[in-house]
């Protein structure tokens, strides 16, 4: 049996990326799904693309009005909604004291008020059904802080803290509510300067045994992620209801052991350094296993798509956002994307 069979799902921003790699990978799974997005042309390909499973609407996530019709659809076209995948969302790039507040204030709207009005309008449709699952796609940047986008990074933030506030407030009606934080996804919004794939290609030769995703089929690029991310959500939509009451009650037991052990609380700050530690660790060993040839690639590259910003950073911001770049690309090139494609889940 399929994983997603006699599922229901509304994917907003499914007309490209991430969002059009999760809509594909849930139709294979048997999901009848509906496909939002504001790129028409675009959003229809998709659909026609899918098949029969697949129903396209109008959906700028701002607009109330717009997700009232496609809950309605879900549920007139496929008789029900049990999964909603907030995925829409846009980036903004630059140093802070140069934002544009009104650019600014666009990307909060979609990325944070357009995760809450769909979860405002599909809950009534999920509690009817007796329970359900809502997927907010957050991102790497919404566990910690990077370089030149403090916008976006601010938004992820914003949609990790509400996912956890909704797990309370949904959890005891049978609605799970999970937050996915991928890495780097290689697609037009993190790809902005259309790096050549065959460049991606070059930096990561060898390190697959195949091309292909096996579990759905599809071709998958190595360092373009995006089906990766795609199953990160597939994971997060089909997780047993158990599974996170389990995990929650484990984390109670090892937080309740440190207490009894110590005297004290988790001490969280003292586990962060830990992870820094241990972070900094990881990549020592990645950067000195790797062939020299493949450093001076990888640091060229982050040249390359750091060029724009270059005059608007510090020499240490510089360095900081470039060590970043080759960390994500040295994970892709030893197969540990997980590393970087994380998620959470909440009960």
């Amino acid at each position: 049996m399929k994983r997603l069979e006699g599922k229901v799902a509304i994917i907003s921003g499914a007309a490209q990326g991430m969002g059009a790699a999760t809509a594909r990978i849930f139709a294979a799974q048997g999901a009848k799904i509906v496909i939002g997005d504001v790129q028409a042309d675009k959003l229809h390909e998709v659909a026609v693309s899918i098949g029969p499973a697949a129903i396209a609407v109008k959906l700028d996530v701002r607009e109330e009005a717009d997700w009232q019709n496609a809950v309605a659809t879900a549920v007139e076209k496929f008789g029900k909604l049990t999964t909603l995948v907030n995925n829409a969302a846009v980036v903004l790039f630059g140093a802070t004291e140069e934002l544009d507040k009104q650019a600014a204030q666009r990307l909060l709207d979609i990325n944070v008020i357009g995760t809450l009005m769909g979860v405002k309008h599909a809950v009534p449709a999920l509690r009817a059904n007796g329970g359900g699952v809502i997927v907010n796609i957050s991102s790497i940047d919404g566990l910690t802080g990077f370089n030149g986008r403090i916008a976006y990074t601010a938004s992820k933030w914003a949609v990790r803290g509400i996912t956890k506030a909704l797990a309370y407030e949904y959890g005891p009606e049978g609605i799970r509510v999970i937050s996915v934080h991928p890495g780097g996804v290689n697609t037009i919004m993190g790809n902005p300067y259309g790096q050549p794939a065959e460049e991606l290609r070059e930096a990561s030769a060898g390190t697959a045994p195949s091309t292909t995703d096996r579990e759905s089929g599809f071709e998958l690029e190595r360092v373009a992620a995006h089906l990766e991310a795609a199953a990160a959500v597939l994971d997060a939509a089909t997780v047993a209801p158990e599974a996170c009451s389990a995990t929650a009650a484990r984390l109670r037991e090892l937080a309740g052991a440190s207490q009894g052990i110590e005297g004290q609380k988790l001490d969280l700050e003292s586990l962060e350094r830990t992870l820094t530690v241990l972070e900094e660790k990881l990549f020592a060993a990645l950067t000195a296993a790797a062939p020299e040839e493949l450093l001076v690639s990888l640091k060229a590259h982050a040249a390359r798509e750091l060029a724009p910003y270059r005059s608007r950073m510090g020499a240490v911001q510089l360095r900081q956002v470039e060590r970043q770049f080759v960390q994500k690309q040295l994970l892709v090139h030893y197969n540990l994307p997980r590393l970087s494609l994380f998620y959470m889940s909440q009960r």
